[in-house]
């Protein structure tokens, strides 16, 4: 069961790079066939990557907006 969530957590990190990169939505979630072979193809080259220096995968970007980030009219009816 942890395993499922953590796999589950990694494919949402990956979906939301895909996206930020200007890839679109549909396909990426959930993953067509062959969003799903990128994304393999992904973790079996970051898998080896971070294998051979030792390195951590950097976390997913959070989605969570600071007060500073929203428009103005979200800003005011945002509780401090």
């Amino acid at each position: 069961m942890i395993a499922a969530s953590v796999e589950q957590e990694r494919l949402e990190g990956w979906i939301m790079q895909e996206v930020e990169r200007g890839t679109p939505l549909p396909g990426l979630y959930p993953p067509n066939q062959e969003n799903k072979a990128r994304y393999k193809a992904w973790t079996e080259g970051e898998g080896a990557a971070a294998k051979c220096s030792g390195r951590q995968r950097a976390p997913a970007p959070s989605l969570r907006r600071t007060r500073g980030q929203l428009p103005p009219a979200r800003r005011e009816a945002m509780p401090n």
